[in-house]
């Protein structure tokens, strides 16, 4: 699925951590074009984690088959639940699937730390069951994660580093969202060296993006997030630059680009082309 470019590189660094009227409405928008029992059932503390797994859950059989047994260990009625939502989200829009997640944020910080953590170890083991992570898993995963350790945890703080000493991360970080975005290898360099040229970096030469691309990409998160404001403000341009440079935005691109933002603890609020 793929959208003309929503924004350029300055206006994402602009709207970052913004939510002004264009904004809201956007968002009100997006929402409102999803099923009614969906919004329903992930603004609701019962029944969001439910809403929430059936977007996890796998076409093939065996994977599907090693899912319903990891859904059982809650109990016969969340399993029940999970796949009663799970055929209605299978026609949610890929640009609009975390939407539907971020409306159940508020419901899941309601529920204790305990059952949060519970929660967030069902996401990651229904997410491998197949044997790996792909794009959406990683995104809808590290959404969650991000947004209920801040809940519980202790208050976010900004940092003071440099994007010039945390250039293997950056560079870690543009490659893989280049990939996501391209066909080929080729058109993935170009893509990166354009994020990495924007943001005054050049490519190192290793071979990227990291064969555990999911490692990799963790561990770099969590050291960029220790940058200045100012510095990822740089570096969001960066990631914007990436996934613009072609003039379409392929849904794990704008996927990767949010959950990015978030972790950074700098949001992109939702756009008008994600309610197209």
């Amino acid at each position: 699925e793929e959208h003309r470019a929503p924004l350029t590189p300055a206006e994402a660094v602009a709207r970052a951590g913004t939510a002004g009227p264009a904004a809201l409405a956007a968002a009100g928008a997006a929402l409102g074009r999803l099923p009614e029992v969906l919004r329903a059932g992930a603004a609701h503390p019962r029944t969001a984690p439910a809403v929430v797994a059936s977007l996890l859950l796998d076409d093939d059989p065996g994977s599907r088959a090693r899912q319903r047994t990891v859904l059982g260990e809650f109990g016969a009625q969340f399993r029940t639940d999970v796949e009663g939502f799970a055929r209605e989200t299978t026609g949610v829009p890929p640009r609009r699937r975390l939407a539907l997640v971020e409306i159940a944020l508020p419901a899941l910080r309601r529920r204790s730390p305990e059952e949060a953590e519970r929660f967030l170890d069902l996401v990651d083991r229904l997410t491998v069951t197949d044997g790996r992570i792909d794009l959406f898993e990683y995104a809808l995963s590290r959404l969650l994660r991000t947004h209920l350790e801040d809940a519980f945890g202790p208050p976010h703080r900004d940092g003071s580093a440099r994007l010039d000493d945390r250039r293997d991360e950056a560079e870690v970080l543009l490659a893989v969202v280049a990939v996501a975005g391209q066909t080929s290898v080729s058109d993935a360099g170009d893509a990166l060296d354009r994020g990495l040229a924007a943001i005054g970096l050049e490519r190192s030469g290793r071979t990227l993006p990291p064969d555990d691309w999911v490692k990799a990409l963790d561990a770099s998160l969590h050291r960029l997030d220790g940058l200045a404001p100012r510095e990822k403000a740089r570096l969001l341009e960066g990631l914007v630059t990436v996934i613009t440079h072609d003039g379409t935005v392929v849904a794990e691109e704008w996927e990767l680009l949010r959950v990015a933002a978030e972790m950074l603890h700098v949001p992109l609020p939702v756009l008008p082309g994600d309610a197209a």
